[in-house]
């Protein structure tokens, strides 16, 4: 845990004072944002080294919309720093499929994160 923990930089404090987030929700929001880049990175390595169906089976498996996926939702309405944190959380879920995006249709890919990610608004999902 401790090598997902990053410093928040100087850019990063001011911009939490202005929008006046605590630092412990920039930390989470920093945490699932990293691991979001770290399974990125992770998926599109293992592809490129022939783990393909593998990266596909795992990627459909995290990005699969749980109960809880839709609690946090519906808990998180009406309150942004909420929302965010939901939709990073999402992010790193999707992030696996985007990384296998060379190797797939770019139709699929959509079609695929837009029907686990159904249950956000439309201005949210067509971002």
């Amino acid at each position: 845990m401790e090598y997902y923990v990053f410093p928040i930089n100087a850019p990063l404090i001011q911009a939490a004072k202005r929008l006046r987030l605590s630092k412990e929700y920039s930390f989470n929001l920093l945490y699932l944002i990293s691991i979001a880049v770290k399974d990125f990175e992770v998926t599109r390595l293992l592809s490129e080294r022939g783990y393909v169906d593998d990266q596909v089976a795992y990627s459909n498996h995290v990005l699969g919309t749980s109960n809880e996926d839709l609690d946090a939702w519906q808990l998180s309405k009406g309150n942004p720093a909420r929302m965010a944190l939901c939709i990073a959380g999402r992010l790193k879920d999707a992030a696996c499929l985007i990384a296998l995006q060379p190797r797939l249709s770019e139709q699929s890919v959509a079609d695929t994160m837009r029907g686990q990610l159904s249950y956000l608004p439309h201005p949210i999902l067509d971002l």
